[in-house]
């Protein structure tokens, strides 16, 4: 075990310290002052310097350093089963063999570039922890064999690790329970870590203690201090009515909310007003968030924290207090609620005219689902509007044919329409998983998507100008050059994307791509790739535009109740309008917009994860089944397959291909066997049998119908047993 006192850390320190030229592991010992009893200890570093090709060692027992060392610092990252270091230079690298510090992903360390293997990424080695970004972990207890106390199984962003709770802070219930942990002593390859007790979160089985395991994984506050809950019950408590004498009183719209049917936090009502010359007035207000959560305040702290709400399946972390997420904020039908109203003039093609702003009180007419507006889409001149307002039913035929033109207009200037599906999860009463499915997209839905598009450009177009308020974009670069090459290569196999030119991306052109994908038997695959080859889209105080809506002004503003950054835009709107002084200066927008991407990123992370763990619930009794589904990607290591009947996605590993040797194929996105020329690329029919569930690494493994492996049955309980862990 090498001493404390030598840090790898501190010999690269020695070394660079020495004259250029050959040195002998004495020379190290003498400079730093370490005693002869650390000389294998040294050799033993010194010999993994050489392996990694920072040193070369001659016969006579001499080291000399290859090249300058190279020092970079950055963050570790998670990338599948392995850490990654996103170094300050915006560059990826991979971890190197041989690391000697027991690191955590979020850690910010600092880290020696290595000399590039052909064909390899970049390398580094870490070599110092400048600071742990975990603090807090979740795991599960473990029974501590011939200790005190018990063991932690920790498990954060993929990467599980022990560390042992002492008996004064573990009594012995705690065993298959999950638990929330302070960290006392980080741990080491030669050592695990040391932690105390915070909060038994519950069972291990109980299916509804996996969201906080997960919320805390990654770094998702659970809970509002005392300070937000007071405020928050106190702004709660005021009446709305007494705002009427400074507000407008827009009561008299026939505003309505459209959500999902377990919605619960109503940012946005809309209504539609048909005009004299085929124009047309639409009406969007919006819950006046910014009057309720001062800037400054612990309200204010506590939504700054979170960024956004984070939703799961069958529950939700909200970003303020529910006293005004699902009480005084949300526009809920027949109450009075305060809200900033865009008043929209648009002509008879769905063109904006004319925007105003009105500081309202409003009072919802109906809270509307989406099933319920298409229900009534479906059936106008049926039975379809009963129940409904008389005027509202009269909108609705109204606001699709409006919506319609909204997105006619977005696709002619070259936005791109991707609709991919989103899960549909559903539980029983118990939290167990009973379906996993695609959500049906609907016309309904395209309605309310259509106006908040229109009102958030209207906002970001009226913030634009005015330099001294500044405004908080959503913007979204055009893709990379290489990464539309490498997507023009895959089309041009179907006879797709001729006229792409990489180095100019037309987002038209890349519409008509999707268009005619639509009729192919790749048409999912197609999006998906396309998706694929986008940019992130970020928060910015430069606007740099939004390449996916072909929008040359776009921001967030129609959801402040569950978004951070709309927030901001409605403080900004208000200091444009001269209604208030207090907003973010436009100096330090720049970072709020980079806090609120990576909230953004952090809570979209914890949602996919949450959705491959019921996904894996909902499969892990149907190991052996037999399912149909079609390949949605294709890596060297295997593809994917996403099941017809199910919105379920699994690995055919190449391990199980076991009918011939298989080469990847980069350009064509397929896998082909060097014999028997057997192919598998994106889009392709397959039909598989569940072979394996991890419920911990979030995985499903299939096998191909025609390839099933002949496992002992004691092989067989080991995948179950192993699938069944939790």
């Amino acid at each position: 075990m090498t001493s404390p006192e030598l840090t790898l850390n501190g010999l690269l320190e020695q070394i660079s310290a020495l004259p250029r030229g050959p040195f002998s592991p004495a020379e190290i010992l003498d400079r730093a002052g370490w005693s002869r009893t650390m000389r294998r200890p040294l050799l033993n570093q010194l010999d993994t310097l050489v392996a990694l090709g920072l040193l070369r060692r001659s016969r006579r027992g001499s080291y000399l350093l290859v090249r300058p060392l190279q020092r970079l610092e950055g963050q570790l990252q998670r990338r599948g089963n392995a850490l990654q270091l996103a170094g300050t230079d915006g560059q990826l690298y991979a971890l190197a063999p041989h690391q000697s510090l027991a690191a955590l992903s979020g850690d910010q360390v600092n880290a020696l570039l290595l000399p590039q293997r052909q064909r390899r990424r970049a390398e580094v080695l870490l070599v110092d922890i400048l600071r742990h970004q975990q603090t807090e972990v979740v795991g599960r207890c473990q029974a501590s064999r011939g200790a005190t106390g018990c063991w932690l199984l920790a498990d954060s962003d993929g990467q599980r690790y022990q560390l042992q709770l002492p008996p004064d802070s573990a009594p012995k219930d705690l065993v298959d329970q999950v638990v929330q942990a302070r960290i006392q002593r980080y741990p080491t390859f030669d050592s695990p870590g040391l932690a105390e007790l915070v909060a038994v979160l519950g069972a291990a089985d109980d299916p509804w203690t996996d969201l906080p395991r997960i919320a805390l994984a990654h770094q998702l506050p659970l809970q509002f201090d005392a300070a937000a809950l007071a405020e928050a019950q106190a702004a709660a408590s005021q009446p709305v009515i007494a705002e009427l004498a400074q507000r407008t009183d827009l009561r008299h719209l026939p505003l309505v909310t459209i959500d999902g049917a377990d919605a619960r936090d109503f940012d946005d009502a809309i209504a539609l007003e048909a005009q004299p010359g085929g124009y047309w007035r639409l009406w969007v207000a919006i819950a006046d968030v910014s009057h309720y959560v001062a800037s400054g305040s612990a309200l204010d702290a506590a939504a700054w924290q979170r960024g956004t709400s984070v939703y799961f399946s069958g529950s939700c972390l909200p970003m303020l207090p529910e006293a005004l997420s699902n009480g005084i904020c949300s526009l809920m039908p027949q109450q009075d609620r305060l809200a900033l109203v865009l008043q929209l003039d648009c002509d008879g093609q769905g063109g904006l005219r004319q925007t105003r702003v009105h500081n309202a009180l409003i009072c919802s007419r109906a809270r509307l689902t989406y099933e319920a507006v298409q229900h009534c889409l479906d059936n106008a001149t049926s039975d379809g509007a009963a129940g409904l307002d008389e005027t509202v039913a009269a909108m609705l035929p109204q606001l699709a044919v409006f919506c319609d033109q909204l997105r006619q207009r977005r696709l002619q200037r070259g936005a791109l329409d991707f609709d991919l599906p989103e899960a549909d999860i559903r539980l029983d009463d118990n939290g167990r998983v009973r379906f996993v499915g695609r959500r049906p997209r609907l016309l309904a839905h395209r309605l309310v998507e259509e106006c908040m598009l229109l009102a958030n450009e209207a906002v970001a177009a009226l913030l634009t100008d005015d330099e001294n308020t500044g405004a908080l974009y959503r913007v979204h670069e055009a893709p990379d050059a290489q990464a539309l090459i490498d997507f023009q290569q895959f089309i041009a196999l179907y006879n797709l994307g001729f006229n792409l030119d990489p180095l100019r991306p037309d987002g038209r052109e890349l519409a008509e791509v999707l268009r005619q994908a639509a009729a192919t038997p790749q048409a999912f695959s197609i999006h998906r790739l396309l998706l694929r080859s986008m940019r992130q889209a970020s928060y910015s105080a430069d606007n740099v535009g939004h390449f996916g809506l072909a929008s040359a002004c776009y921001g967030h503003f129609t959801s402040p109740i569950r978004r951070y950054p709309d927030l901001v835009q409605h403080r900004l709107l208000k200091r444009h309008l001269g209604w208030t002084t207090t907003a973010v200066a436009p100096a330090a927008l720049e970072p709020v917009g980079l806090h609120c991407t990576q909230c953004e990123r952090r809570a979209m992370e914890a949602e996919r994860e949450v959705v491959a763990l019921r996904s894996c619930q909902f499969m892990q009794d149907r190991i052996g089944e037999r399912f149909s589904g079609f390949v949605s990607a294709v890596t060297d290591f295997g593809f994917f397959v996403e099941l017809d009947d199910f919105f379920i996605e699994g690995l055919v590993s190449v391990r199980h291909l076991s009918d011939d040797y298989y080469q990847y194929d980069v350009q064509t996105h397929s896998l082909t066997g060097q014999r028997r020329r057997r192919r598998f690329t994106l889009g392709q029919a397959v039909e598989v049998v569940l072979w394996q569930v991890r419920l911990e690494g979030r995985e499903i493994d299939f096998v191909l119908a025609d390839l099933v492996p002949r496992p002992t049955p004691q092989a067989s309980r080991r995948r179950l047993s192993r699938g069944k862990q939790g």
